[in-house]
């Protein structure tokens, strides 16, 4: 599993895999991150919630349907990167 593969996410143990994926990726690629730090991280994360319905939308997704586990996999993949 890469960082950018989150929505192969749909347990809890697959969420903390994911989770040693996206530090991993992290300390080599952490660089490249829009949000580097954590406060930009959290921040991003926070704009990501409150728009990500929209991208379920315009993926033909019901965000109702997805998994808990994917959708928090989905959330900080998207943090990475969402300005």
């Amino acid at each position: 599993m890469t960082a950018n593969e989150s929505s192969k996410v749909s347990s809890k143990e697959e969420l903390a895999a994911y989770l040693d994926v996206i530090l991993r990726d992290h300390a080599q690629n952490g660089k490249k991150w829009e949000n580097r730090d954590f406060p930009s991280f959290i921040e991003a994360l926070q704009r990501w919630l409150e728009d990500s319905d929209g991208y379920y939308e315009n993926r033909k997704e019901d965000a109702a349907t997805i998994s808990p586990w994917r959708r928090v996999a989905d959330d900080i993949a998207a943090a990475r990167i969402y300005k």
